[in-house]
């Protein structure tokens, strides 16, 4: 387990790691215990009056170095952090705390996009701030500090699957969100603002033709994959990169080949036989790359509700990651550098909703959610932070939804999505959404720059994207239909034509079954500290709904456990 931490007036002597180190500066204790992979883009100083934390992979090192005219890194990033616009000249996954007693500086700071977390807590003198929300409730207990549940976290895990907003379970810590920085005033830890200082834009540049938007995406992804793979040269490392049926990894892989960063193990997983496992190996088999595939056939990923959520801090479902974690586990990552993966490429590359009257349109609760059976209220102030839907989408589902899967595998390596890099973000939501929706940008810039990408099948379409696939892809899925029909009403089987066909092996595996059933026995005690209604309509949920739906509730269960055992 991996973090750090910054307190004042708190105890945090209960923190004791192998490796860790502690150190003091002008009342402020704090405690170390850093992966460090990447330690030439680290910096640890503490020192009286000084305090200068950069944890992480900073991307665009280099290119700072060299535009600035700098040859040491720990120098330029302290001029750099002291600028007003900090850290928005930053690329990568990153965050820290910079300390200044002369300047009356208190900086704290995640990365853009946030999935590299930071969490505070400040009650009149006691302030607690740390990248790992686990050391965050250890020490609060430890300090007899009291702790409360966050009814809203329930009601979140169990309906989108992940928390919005700066929400955990445990009410009395907050999230700094995506793109933030906290500074505190002067020596009171309650004065503090939160500065928003990056923010995705998806306001439209409609001077941007079809041909041009090819090739600002080309050179801006080539741009982000460049400096992702040349971190991976800069110390020694291989590069481990992520393959699936999908287009997004696909074309990190792909693209990373073509610009000669060939020593490349691609590694997957799903159910045995699905098209991400076909798709990728033929794929990782054209590009010459080493392959390895993890079959989730034994289930046995569906056991880790507690380990999970104690790798993700609770901000997701535990098993949104499936198999990932179990195959990182089996690796010797002494050998790999970053984790390539193709996070959230389609929402960037293309659009979360197909019709530009959505996309732009005034966002609401309730769409695009794990699970529809509990109809929620939630806050609508957070409705009115975003300008549509597309910005609410990117930003809640993408940035804290599924880049939340990154908290777990930091506990391994670093780890990037090209389509995550600002630059490229900002390319591609400037497109005009008419170039952009339906994949036709992505798919009209494959077949410019990388045709041969097309020639194999594309998990969602299940056809080739070659001429005529829009017809072929539909008699493919009329089929599949057809076939899943005949295997609900007449097999009397759940669905299994998936990458994770939860259903169906809830359905055939007394044991899963048992296991799940037995969790929510053993622990729905702690559903006790919500609120009744949400209390009655939660275990309602479990015990008469589908396997999903009880896997979300069991994730929301283990959020609220962690608060209270001790």
């Amino acid at each position: 387990m991996y973090g750090w931490v910054v307190a004042k007036n708190i105890d945090i002597s209960i923190l004791c790691e192998s490796n860790a180190k502690q150190y003091f500066v002008d009342g402020y204790n704090i405690f170390l215990n850093v992966m460090n992979k990447f330690e030439k883009d680290t910096i640890f100083r503490f020192e009286e009056g000084k305090i200068c934390l950069l944890d992480g992979v900073i991307l665009n090192k280099k290119e700072l170095l060299d535009e600035k005219q700098e040859s040491i890194w720990q120098t330029l990033f302290e001029k750099l952090a002291l600028q007003e616009d900090f850290p928005s000249v930053l690329r990568g996954s990153f965050n820290g705390i910079i300390y200044d007693r002369d300047k009356n500086k208190f900086t704290v700071y995640t990365n853009h996009v946030g999935d590299r977390p930071v969490y505070y807590y400040f009650d009149k003198d006691k302030m607690l701030i740390a990248s790992n929300y686990n050391y965050m409730l250890k020490v609060l207990k430890y300090n007899n500090i009291f702790l409360s549940v966050n009814q809203m976290a329930a009601k979140y895990m169990v309906t989108y699957g992940y928390m919005l907003e700066d929400v955990t379970f445990c009410k009395e810590i907050h999230r700094l969100l995506p793109g933030t920085k906290l500074n505190i005033k002067g020596n009171n830890v309650e004065e503090y603002e939160l500065i928003r200082y990056y923010q995705v834009n998806n306001e439209e540049d409609l001077s941007i033709t079809e041909e041009q938007a090819i090739e600002l995406v080309d050179q801006g992804f080539r741009k982000a994959v460049k400096r992702e793979f040349e971190k991976d040269e800069e110390y020694g490392y291989k590069h481990l990169v992520d393959l699936s049926g999908g287009l997004d990894s696909r074309m990190v892989s792909w693209v990373a080949n073509d610009m000669g960063y060939k020593d490349q193990l691609n590694i997957s997983y799903c159910k045995e036989g699905y098209y991400d496992e076909k798709i990728s190996k033929e794929i990782a088999k054209y590009l010459n790359h080493e392959y390895m595939f993890k079959y989730l056939d034994d289930k046995k990923f569906l056991y880790d509700i507690e380990e999970i959520t104690e790798k993700n801090f609770c901000a997701a479902t535990y098993f949104g990651i499936t198999g990932g974690n179990r195959l990182l586990k089996s690796l010797n990552m002494g050998i790999f550098g970053l984790e390539h993966t193709g996070q959230i490429g389609d929402a960037i590359l293309s659009t979360f909703y197909q019709k530009k009257a959505d996309n732009f349109s005034a966002p609401v609760f309730g769409e695009k959610v794990y699970s529809c059976y509990l109809k929620c209220e939630f806050d609508e102030s957070i409705l009115k932070k975003y300008k549509n839907k597309e910005l609410f989408a990117i930003n809640e589902r993408g940035f804290l939804g599924a880049c939340s899967s990154h908290f777990i595998r930091q506990n391994y390596t670093e780890v990037s999505s090209p389509f995550l890099d600002v630059d490229f973000m900002d390319i591609c939501l400037s497109i005009p959404f008419e170039i952009r929706k339906n994949h036709n940008l992505y798919l009209k810039w494959i077949e410019k720059k990388y045709p041969d990408a097309l020639q194999f099948v594309w998990e969602k379409t299940r056809v080739k994207m070659t001429n005529g696939w829009r017809v072929k892809s539909k008699i493919k899925m009329i089929g599949i239909k057809i076939k899943h029909i005949i295997e609900k009403y007449v097999m009397k089987k759940q669905y299994t034509d998936a990458m994770n066909p939860f259903e169906y092996w809830y359905s055939q595996d007394e044991k899963i079954r048992e296991f799940l059933n037995n969790y929510y026995r053993e622990n729905k005690e702690y559903l006790m500290k919500l609120e009744e209604n949400d209390r009655n309509r939660i275990q309602n949920m479990f015990e008469h709904s589908n396997a999903i739906d009880k896997m979300l509730v069991l994730t929301a269960i283990a959020g609220v456990k962690k608060i209270y055992v001790k």
